[in-house]
């Protein structure tokens, strides 16, 4: 049956759309030929009653012998040219019916002349010419509308137009018989079709109910996670919060054993230990800050105190605090503009953010090497800090776990000191605060570059230009 219904509807289908394709091409042919016969009878009748409207306004004139009714007889010639011209044309492409043309041209010519005989011999006076004239046989025939010629002409026409539409009839009739071909294809068409599709959407059915379990499923388990993280995050922060009162009391007690504020320490390895112990708790207390600010920033809690400051001394003063660690092994440069813009920001965390940077450059930058801090502003760019340093530099892994938290790079160099892991996800976080962002650059062996991107609305003037314009 599949077979019957699959090679028997592709032929009906053709069949009747060949079929109807044809029809309509006669019926629009027919109808075409329609418009033509339409065309010729229409200006054959236009001719014909101009002519007459000329014979009929200068008998009126015999009879009364008013003028006005000549005096539209030379635009009523001009018709009838006219007329006959856009006969001619329309019966170009008619061969048996352009041999009429001629008749009829001349036969209302004939009557266009006898007419005009006589309103001349009436104008002059003549008025015996006029009685001999109207009692003439040239008259007579010239005034019966069988002698015109375009009667025959009218009359053939209509005949044509009754056949085109019979034919018409004939290509619609048969347009329906193809239609109806092409609607027994559609149906064994459809027939065939409809089972197939009624076994796709079984399947595609049992497939969407699988997606759908998947679906809840990966939903449950994003659920899952999102618990999971807060749950997460939150005790992290809860843990850090119980770790700060101790870590104050250890700092506090450890500072005043350090710096014998209750009196002289009798043996001087305890008031060393007590200098390692307030190290340690400094340490410590930084790493459970910066947990707390992940947590803010990943709760999206943490909030901006904005206020504006210079360029320079924000950068100035961040290497001024690396330089009494580094300067002894490393050689620390500045390539600073002259004038450089207003930052509108957190000064806390923009400068925690440079002083990460410089951090990490100090310390996976071997003795000798070079740091090099500089800034640039475009007006449609915004600020770039950017720390270059000539370091041991990373490949692409390396960059990406140190982007992580607590992710940290494996080398001798960098496990010498103490790291949290911390300072670059936390620094990226800071900078995405203020609508920007922190890039990494870097190359094993030759060093690494870390941009800080600033956006245009984070840019103020120049601090010249602003006191140039305050003044």
């Amino acid at each position: 049956m599949d077979l019957i219904q699959w090679g028997t509807a592709p032929v009906l289908l053709l069949i009747g759309a060949f079929f109807v394709a044809g029809q309509v091409m006669a019926s629009q042919d027919v109808i075409w030929q329609t418009v033509i016969a339409r065309r010729i009878e229409t200006n054959a009748l236009d001719t014909f009653l101009y002519v007459h409207t000329i014979k009929s306004r200068r008998l009126e004139y015999l009879l009364t012998g008013s003028e006005h009714y000549l005096a539209q007889t030379a635009q009523d010639q001009a018709k009838v040219r006219a007329s006959f011209k856009a006969l001619e044309r329309a019966l170009a492409d008619d061969p048996a019916q352009s041999a009429e043309l001629p008749v009829f041209r001349a036969h209302a010519q004939r009557l266009l002349d006898v007419t005009g005989r006589l309103t001349d011999e009436y104008r002059a006076g003549h008025f015996e010419a006029v009685r001999t004239l109207l009692g003439s046989r040239e008259f007579t025939e010239a005034m019966d509308d069988t002698g015109i010629g375009g009667r025959d002409l009218i009359f053939r026409e209509r005949a044509h137009i009754i056949a085109l539409q019979k034919e018409r009839t004939k290509a619609f009739n048969n347009s329906l018989f193809g239609i109806g071909l092409l609607i027994l294809g559609l149906a064994a068409y459809c027939t065939a079709r409809i089972a197939i599709l009624s076994s796709s959407m079984r399947r595609q059915k049992r497939t969407l109910q699988a997606l759908e379990r998947a679906r809840r499923r990966a939903e449950e388990a994003r659920t899952a996670a999102e618990n999971s993280s807060r749950a997460k995050s939150d005790f992290l922060a809860s843990v850090s919060h119980e770790l700060r009162t101790p870590l104050n009391a250890i700092l506090g007690f450890s500072e005043m054993i350090g710096g014998e504020a209750l009196g002289p320490v009798s043996n001087p390895r305890y008031r060393e230990y007590a200098c390692d112990i307030h190290q340690s708790g400094r340490h410590l207390l930084t790493l459970v800050d910066n947990i707390l600010d992940l947590t803010k920033v990943g709760a999206g809690k943490m909030e901006l105190r904005e206020s504006e400051f210079e360029t320079g001394a924000l950068i100035a003063d961040c290497v001024q605090l690396l330089g009494e660690k580094a300067s002894r092994h490393l050689s620390l440069a500045q390539d600073l503009p002259r004038h450089l813009p207003l930052i509108r920001g957190d000064f806390t965390l923009i400068k925690q953010i440079l002083l990460n940077i410089l951090s990490n450059a100090a310390k996976f930058t071997p003795p000798g090497g070079s740091i090099t801090v500089s800034a640039r502003h475009r007006p449609d760019d915004g600020l770039r800090i950017a720390v270059a340093d000539t370091g041991i530099g990373m490949d692409a892994e390396d960059i990406e776990r140190a982007m992580a938290m607590f992710g940290q790079v494996d080398s001798r160099i960098a496990r010498r000191h103490h790291g949290t892991g911390l300072g670059l996800p936390l620094s990226r976080s800071y900078a995405e605060l203020h609508g920007g962002a922190l890039t990494v650059e870097s190359e094993p062996g030759i060093g690494t570059t870390v941009t800080l991107l600033l956006p245009p609305a984070r840019v103020g003037k120049s601090l010249i230009l602003s006191r140039a314009l305050d003044a």
